[in-house]
C-alpha cells in the first residue's frame, strides 16, 4: 500500500521536534507530509495536501484546535483526527471526542509505543474504509460515464482536477460479439490487478468503461512544473505495464488537469477513435489531445458483399482487390466495428464455403492492417484451393456448372431452375433429366439440400437470428425454412440450435 499521509499541528516546536524524530515513520507505512504551528496553517496544509490522519493539539494560537475540527468536518470529511491534550485540557478531548474525533493521547503518555498504537489502529479503520469506497466510488463512476447522470456521491469530486490515463490491452478478433466481451471483461480484470499491485503508481481512483480502464491522478505541485511530473509519471506508468503485462497496452493520457465532466465529455464524444487506436495502437503512451487532433470517426453504411465471394479460382484476384478496398476504407475512416464484423462474417464463410473443411474458430491478434490483410488473403487462397479440389468431381462439366452457380447464388430468393438451366447452357427439361441421372438428385431437391446445409453451418457458428440464417439462406419466410428444416433435419432450428 502507499503511504498513510500524516500532517502534525501543535504550537510548540519542541513537541513538534519530539513527534517527529519519536517514530520512524516510513517504516511503519506512514508519511509525515508537514507539521504546522497554528490551526490556521493547519487548515491551509489540510486543503493543500489532503492528508489521511492529522494529529493536532487544542489549545494553539488564533485558530484553536475544536474551531480546526470544526472547520475540517465540512472539508474533508473522511479525515482521520487524532488530538493531543494535556490532563487540565481533558475538557476540551471530550467535546473534541463528540465532535467525530478518532481519538485522543495525553501528552505526558506520549511514547513510541502508544503513538504506534493509535496509528495502526487509524491505519486498520483507512484500510477498510477505503477498500469499500474504493469499491463503490469505481461503480458510480463507471455507471456515471455510461449514462451521464452525476449522482450526489460525487459531487465532492466535481470541483477538483486531476490527470486523466486511459488503458487498454489490445483486444483478439472473435468470432461472436459474446466471445470479445468476455475477453474484454477478463482484460480489465487483469489491467486493474496492475495497478493495485504494491509498487504501483499511486492513483485517486479508477474505474471500467467496457474495454478501458480509466484512472484519475492528482498532481499538487507548481503550474510551471506539472508537465515535467506528469511526463515522469506517464514513463513510470507505461514501462511497469510494458513491463508486466501479458499482451501489449495502449495507454493515453490528457495532457491538462480537468474535472470529471470535462473529461467525461472528451472521452465520450472520441470513443469510437480511441477505441480504434487502442486496436491500431500507437507504440508510446499518446497524448489525446494531439492524437485525436484531425482524426474523424466515419462509420461504413454499406455491408461487404460477401455473396460475391465464390471462391472461384479465376475470380481470386478481383475478390482480394474487394477486400482490400473495404478494409483499406474502414481503417481510414477509423471504423474499428466495421472490421470486427467483417472478420466474423468472413471467418463464417470460409467455413460454409468450404464445407467445414476449413477451420477457423481460433481468436486471433492482429497488430496492424497488414497482418489482418495478409492473414484474408491467405485463408481466402486456402479455401480457392479446397474448392477447386472438390470442383473435380465425376459429373459433367454441365452438371458441374449448375451446381456451382447454385453455390454461388444458393442466398438469392428468386433463384429457379430457369436461371440455372441458362447458365448450364441447357434446356429446363434437359437439365432436370441430367441432373437426375448424375446425382440420383433433383435440381431443387439439391438445391434444398445445399440451404439448409449451410443453414446448418450458421446456427452452429453464428449468433445470427432464425430471420436471418433463412433470408440468407434464400427463403422469404422464416416460417416456410423452419418447416423445410424440421422436415431435413426433424428439428426446428431453434432446438437445432440448443442442442
Amino acid at each position: 500500500m502507499k503511504p498513510i499521509s500524516v500532517i502534525i499541528a501543535d504550537d510548540d516546536q519542541l513537541m513538534l521536534d519530539d513527534l517527529k524524530t519519536l517514530l520512524d515513520w516510513n517504516a511503519l507505512g506512514f508519511s509525515l507530509t508537514a507539521t504546522a504551528t497554528s490551526g490556521t496553517q493547519a487548515l491551509k496544509l489540510v486543503r493543500k495536501f489532503r492528508p489521511a490522519i492529522l494529529i493536532t493539539d487544542i489549545i494553539m494560537p488564533g485558530m484553536d484546535g475544536l474551531a480546526l475540527i470544526e472547520q475540517l468536518k465540512e472539508l474533508q470529511p473522511d479525515l482521520l483526527i487524532l488530538i493531543i491534550t494535556s490532563y487540565d485540557e481533558f475538557d476540551y478531548a471530550k467535546r473534541a471526542l463528540r465532535m467525530n474525533v478518532c481519538d485522543y493521547i495525553l501528552k505526558n503518555e506520549i511514547s513510541a509505543a502508544t503513538l504506534t498504537a493509535r496509528l495502526t489502529s487509524m491505519a486498520f479503520s483507512i484500510a477498510h474504509t477505503s477498500q469499500i469506497s474504493g469499491s463503490f466510488l469505481s461503480q458510480e463512476l463507471e455507471s456515471y460515464f455510461m449514462d451521464g447522470l452525476l449522482p450526489d456521491t460525487l459531487q465532492a469530486l466535481s470541483g477538483e482536477r486531476y490527470y486523466f490515463f486511459v488503458l487498454s490491452q489490445i483486444m483478439p478478433y472473435t468470432r461472436t460479439v459474446a466471445q470479445l466481451a468476455e475477453a474484454r471483461r477478463a482484460s480489465i480484470r487483469y489491467l486493474s490487478s496492475l495497478l493495485t499491485q504494491p509498487d504501483a503508481p499511486a492513483v485517486s481512483f479508477q474505474f471500467s468503461c467496457d474495454e478501458f480502464l480509466l484512472f484519475a491522478v492528482r498532481l499538487e505541485s507548481p503550474k510551471k512544473e506539472r508537465a515535467f511530473f506528469l511526463h515522469s509519471l506517464t514513463k513510470k506508468i507505461w514501462q511497469r505495464i510494458k513491463s508486466n503485462a501479458n499482451q501489449p497496452c495502449t495507454l493515453f493520457f490528457y495532457p491538462h488537469r480537468l474535472g470529471i465532466e470535462e473529461f467525461r465529455a472528451i472521452f465520450v464524444q472520441n470513443r469510437p477513435l480511441l477505441t480504434f487506436f487502442s486496436m491500431f495502437r500507437p507504440e508510446e503512451p499518446a497524448d489525446i489531445e494531439g492524437l485525436l487532433a484531425g482524426e474523424r470517426y466515419q462509420p461504413q453504411t454499406r455491408p461487404f458483399p460477401f455473396q460475391r465471394l465464390d471462391g472461384v479460382e479465376e475470380h481470386a484476384e478481383e475478390h482480394l482487390l474487394l477486400i482490400k478496398d473495404y478494409l483499406t476504407r474502414c481503417h481510414e475512416s477509423r471504423d474499428l466495428a466495421a472490421i470486427l464484423e467483417f472478420y466474423q462474417k468472413f471467418c463464417t464463410h470460409m467455413e460454409v464455403l468450404s464445407r467445414g473443411r476449413l477451420s477457423v474458430s481460433e481468436a486471433r491478434i492482429f497488430y496492424s492492417l497488414e497482418a489482418l490483410l495478409k492473414w484474408i488473403f491467405n485463408t481466402y487462397t486456402d479455401c480457392i484451393h479446397m474448392h477447386r479440389a472438390e470442383s473435380i468431381s465425376p459429373y459433367s462439366p454441365a452438371i458441374r456448372s449448375a451446381i456451382e452457380y447454385m453455390e454461388q447464388n444458393y442466398s438469392s430468393d428468386s433463384l429457379n431452375t430457369e436461371q440455372i438451366a441458362r447458365h448450364a447452357s441447357l434446356s429446363v427439361s434437359r437439365l432436370n433429366v441430367l441432373f437426375k441421372q448424375e446425382t440420383n438428385r433433383t435440381v431443387n431437391e439439391y438445391l434444398t439440400e445445399l440451404r439448409i446445409e449451410h443453414a446448418v453451418w450458421f446456427l452452429q457458428n453464428t449468433s445470427m437470428k432464425i430471420y436471418e440464417i433463412a433470408e440468407q439462406c434464400g427463403y422469404r419466410s422464416s416460417q416456410y425454412f423452419s418447416t423445410v428444416f424440421c422436415s431435413h433435419t426433424g428439428k426446428r432450428p431453434i432446438d437445432y440450435r440448443k442442442s
